[in-house]
Formats: structure tokens, C-alpha cells, sequence
């Protein structure tokens, strides 16, 4: 092919010519009659999953023969098994016609007000043929269109986007609903969130488990209509998890887009202009996969994905809310957020609540002054504990409230009595609550369980100070 004829392509013929070629090619058909209806849907179907996979294969391994690269397509099949000798058949031989096609002098090609083989812009890549097939070097041409150009496929569980076949994001997808519990604000974090929604700064929230930092999220994402798009993150993110990954479905290999693009398309298609791109415990990235955040988090807001050629970016209105949360530094298996990710960020440290604030926050519904008084007891001793190290693990709100609500249950299913006596303590319904707050504990050294056994004694009256219980059977 005559790369310097590709200078004359137009935008519009550049965006649409590979499928506006596979079109022709599914019209001519056999002996110039089209082919049938499902042949159509058949042959497309190969030749883009065929078109994908040469894509992504070639840019590891420009070496491989055409012949290869077919039966390696042929092999990887559907979800990683090999197509029926039947479907490789067929399969093989679509692939090869249209390749035929693609090769054919000009001269044999109908007038036509569409565009030619070579007026695509096109990177070529020589591979050779099976020789009982076609002798000769044959050239793959790979559309190289300008990013984001979409069609709908006939298929209408994909969009086209550059010749790619894309699972397409839906924005109603991503909306959350309000918790059925709402969050008590007691260090500010309602502000900083909704003020970083009008800015458009990103928001590193700092914070120990179970204080309701996704709750708060959610609750707001919820009540103003914005999309929200979650990373969780851990140590066996991939790029895989934040760009996107090609899939497996019948003859075709679509791609599904990861949680950053996804946010980007959801800020470009919703009503509102905006998404909110959540990254949850962003500490457990390592730093490789922290760097990937990067162009996303800066004045770029974009991601480009490097196996599709393709760039997601903000359209022109758009706003994409990036907000994050990670756990103190003390908490094991963290990672340190590189300072290039670090000045991306404004940070919001939100401290534990007190007890007079936890208090507020938790639901005791019937539970008895003497009892909740106890349970505060046990939450302020253990967090003190957490921070002085005599425990690893830091009793939350979110623990105390579980167990409340756990109570209450309890004592409904129990029938006991409910009176501000101190023989509560010593009910089925709290014995049982007071074993789950030991049981957090089991994983730790035996003078750490000595410790909580010592402040649960000093709250409660109950002795745990033998072998671990068992929880009482309700």
C-alpha cells in the first residue's frame, strides 16, 4: 500500500472506512451476490474479533507469520478454548477472503462513493501467508482513526469505537441509592466532599475503617444524582481492573472498559455532566499501578488505553469528581502513596469520633443505659488500646453499631426482659455480643486478648479472661 495517498483521507472516510470495507466485502458476496443474511452476521462477527486480537497480538510479537497469527486466533477460541474444527473451518476461511479482498488490485474494486484500500491511514504490518494459500507477502492494513469515532454495531450489546468492538457504558448503571442509615457528620467530611464537587479538585479522605467514608460517598452521590464509579483496590489490582480488558464472547473479543475510562464516559453521557470516581483503599495500589492514576488525576483528565490507541478524555462542560480514601499508615499491608500521586491530592484526615459523638451516631433503639453505657466503655478502652499498639485491630463505630442493632435482635429473639438492672450483663442476648467483640481479636497474640479480655471485664463484669469462649447458643 501507498502510504502518502493517505494524506487525501477525509476524517469522515478515515472513521468509518474499515467498516464501511467489511460492508462491501459482506455485498460481494459470492460470485458478486451478497451473502446470506446470517453469513453476514457470521463473517462480521470473525472479522472484527479477528481485526482485535491481530491488534493486541502483533504489538507484542511484530514476528509472527499471518499463518500464526490465524491459529493462534483460531486456538484462544471461546474463553480460552479452541473452536470447533468446524468453526476454524469456516472461521479460516472468512479471514482469508476478506484479507483477498483487502489485497485486490483497484482496479478490480466497483466505483463506488466510499473509500479505497488505500486511502485509510494505515499501519502496515508484512506478514507471511500460508504458501499453498497465497505465495506471496500479504499486508493487513489497521485502521489508525482518530480516537472516540463510534457507530453502533449491529450487534447492539457493543458500540464500534475506532473499528473496536466495546461493551458500552451505561451511566444509569452507576447510580447508587441513599443507605438506609444516614450518616452522622462529626468531623467535617460532609463539607469537604461537596465542596471538591464544586471545585472539581481531587479528595484523598484519610481515615480509619468503619467511620463511613464510603457511606458518605454514596449518601451524597445518591442525593445530588451523580453517577459514581468504585476502584477497589487492593494488592492484585491490574491495569486490567483500572484501563479495561478484552473478553471472550462467541467469535468475538470485546472489550470491556475499566473503572477510569467508565468514569469518563459516565461524566461525558449523564445529564448532570458529572461522575464521581471512588478509590477505595488507595494505599493497597502498588506504586506501578499508582502511577497509572496519574494522567487521570491532573489536568489531562483522561486515560489512555495503549492496546486500543484510544484516549478517553473529558468533553468540553464535563466534570470528573475524583475521590479516594485510605487507611492510616499504621495499618499493615499498605503501601506509601508516591509523591507524585500525593500532590494530586487534597487531604481530609478524619480522626475517630469521641464517645459523646459515636453516641450520636449509633442506633441503640431499646437497649438500656446501663448496657450502652458499657458497650461505650468497651469502644473508647479498645480504640485507646489500638493506638497505644496493646491491640492490632481498632474497634470501630461501625463494629459498635453492628453490634447494637445484633443486640437488639437478640433480646427479640430471646424474650428477655429489658430493664436497667445489672443482671443485663449477664443475659444471653449481651454474654453473645460480648463474645463476637472478643472473637475480632482471635488472630492476635495471646497478651493482646488479654488485654481486651481486661476491658471488657472492666465495662461489663463479664470474665473472659480463660481460653477464648464460645458463643452462646440463642
Amino acid at each position: 500500500m501507498n502510504e502518502s495517498n493517505s494524506s487525501n483521507n477525509t476524517t469522515t472516510s478515515g472513521n468509518n472506512s474499515f467498516l464501511t470495507l467489511v460492508e462491501r466485502f459482506l455485498q460481494t458476496g459470492n460470485d458478486g451476490s451478497p451473502y446470506s443474511e446470517r453469513m453476514q452476521k457470521d463473517m462480521r462477527r470473525t472479522i472484527l474479533a479477528f481485526k482485535t486480537f491481530s491488534d493486541d497480538i502483533v504489538k507484542t510479537d511484530k514476528t509472527l507469520s499471518f499463518e500464526k497469527v490465524v491459529d493462534l486466533f483460531l486456538q484462544t477460541g471461546n474463553e480460552g478454548q479452541p473452536y470447533s474444527e468446524r468453526m476454524q473451518k469456516d472461521m479460516s476461511r472468512t479471514i482469508l477472503s476478506f484479507q483477498k479482498f483487502l489485497t485486490k488490485p483497484k482496479t478490480e474494486e466497483p466505483k463506488a462513493e466510499v473509500p479505497q484500500v488505500n486511502q485509510m491511514t494505515p499501519q502496515t504490518i508484512q506478514v507471511e501467508c500460508e504458501p499453498t494459500l497465497r505465495p506471496q507477502v500479504a499486508e493487513i492494513a489497521i485502521a489508525t482513526t482518530p480516537p472516540l469515532t463510534r457507530m453502533q454495531d449491529t450487534d447492539t450489546r457493543y458500540e464500534i469505537v475506532n473499528g473496536r468492538a466495546i461493551y458500552p457504558t451505561v451511566p444509569d448503571e452507576y447510580m447508587t441509592k441513599a443507605p438506609e442509615k444516614q450518616y452522622v457528620d462529626y468531623g467535617g467530611l460532609d463539607f469537604e466532599i461537596r465542596s471538591h464537587i464544586e471545585s472539581g479538585r481531587n479528595l484523598l479522605i484519610e481515615g480509619h475503617s468503619g467511620i463511613g467514608k464510603t457511606q458518605k460517598v454514596e449518601e451524597i452521590s445518591a442525593e445530588l444524582g451523580i453517577p459514581k464509579v468504585t476502584l477497589m483496590c487492593n494488592e492484585g489490582t491490574k491495569i486490567s481492573h483500572i484501563k479495561g480488558h478484552i473478553e471472550m464472547d462467541g467469535s468475538m473479543t470485546p472489550f470491556r472498559l475499566g473503572a477510569l475510562p467508565t468514569a469518563i464516559e459516565c461524566a461525558n453521557k449523564h445529564p448532570t455532566k458529572m461522575c464521581i470516581i471512588y478509590i477505595d483503599e488507595l494505599a493497597l495500589l502498588t506504586q506501578q499501578m499508582q502511577g497509572i492514576l496519574n494522567e487521570t488525576l491532573d489536568f489531562r483528565k483522561s486515560v489512555t488505553i495503549e492496546n486500543l490507541g484510544i484516549t478517553y478524555k473529558l468533553e468540553e462542560g464535563a466534570k470528573l469528581i475524583v475521590i479516594a480514601s485510605t487507611n492510616p499508615s499504621s495499618y499493615g499491608g499498605r503501601n506509601p502513596i508516591n509523591g507524585d500521586l500525593n500532590s494530586r491530592f487534597d487531604v481530609k484526615v478524619v480522626a475517630n469520633p469521641t464517645v459523646d459523638q459515636v453516641e450520636k451516631i449509633v442506633d441503640w433503639g431499646n437497649v438500656p443505659d446501663n448496657l450502652r453505657k458499657g458497650m461505650l466503655g468497651m469502644y473508647e478502652q479498645l480504640a485507646s488500646a489500638s493506638h497505644t499498639d496493646e491491640v492490632d485491630y481498632t474497634y470501630s463505630p461501625r463494629d459498635l453499631d453492628g453490634n447494637i442493632q445484633q443486640l437488639i435482635d437478640n433480646f427479640r429473639l430471646t424474650n428477655e426482659e429489658i430493664n436497667e438492672d445489672d443482671s443485663m450483663f449477664n443475659t444471653t442476648a449481651f454474654t453473645a455480643i460480648v463474645n463476637h467483640i472478643y472473637a475480632k481479636f482471635r488472630a492476635e497474640p495471646d497478651s493482646h486478648k488479654r488485654t481486651v479480655a481486661k476491658i471488657i471485664r472492666s465495662c461489663t463484669a463479664i470474665d473472659l479472661s480463660g481460653d477464648e469462649p464460645e458463643t452462646p447458643q440463642i
